[in-house]
């Protein structure tokens, strides 16, 4: 959970992106709650229909995206190659209604055990986004959103 904040996530998005050929503007699905920042992770995403990149809509938009449940689990990388394993646990901060859960590390600025951090499951449930709290220095992935 300590990768060095949002801006970091924002870099390791676009890095994945472009790295894989993709074009566009990627921002991760990440919010924070502290005392100086608050980002929700909905607010960085538009209004849009939401298909990985293997064509499967996983959303048809964001209120679809945010009503507890999302059509399939977002188990595709940046090169639509499925995740081996389904790629386990995702850093998100986010609520199944996209506000910021107030629970990231930190800030996304710890990998203490000391610290908790709100995690997202490849799932079709809520627990896509919000499967509960983990201690930050487990290790897991990013959901990147284009925006």
């Amino acid at each position: 959970g300590g990768f060095g904040g949002y801006s970091i996530a924002v870099s390791r998005c676009q890095t994945a992106a472009t790295s894989a050929g993709l074009g566009g503007l990627w921002v991760p699905w990440l919010s924070i709650n502290t005392t100086n920042t608050t980002i929700h992770a909905r607010d960085r995403i538009p209004n849009a229909r939401y298909v990985l990149l293997n064509g499967r809509v996983i959303a048809y938009n964001k209120t679809d995206l945010l009503d507890g449940t999302i059509q399939y689990p977002i188990v595709i990388n940046e090169f639509g190659q499925l995740i081996p394993g389904g790629g386990g646990k995702v850093w998100t901060g986010t609520a199944s209604n996209g506000l910021a859960t107030g629970i990231d590390c930190k800030g996304w600025m710890t990998s203490s055990i000391n610290y908790t951090g709100t995690q997202g499951l490849k799932s079709t449930t809520s627990a896509w986004t919000d499967s509960g709290p983990t201690v930050c220095a487990s290790l897991s992935s990013l959901y990147c959103f284009e925006k």
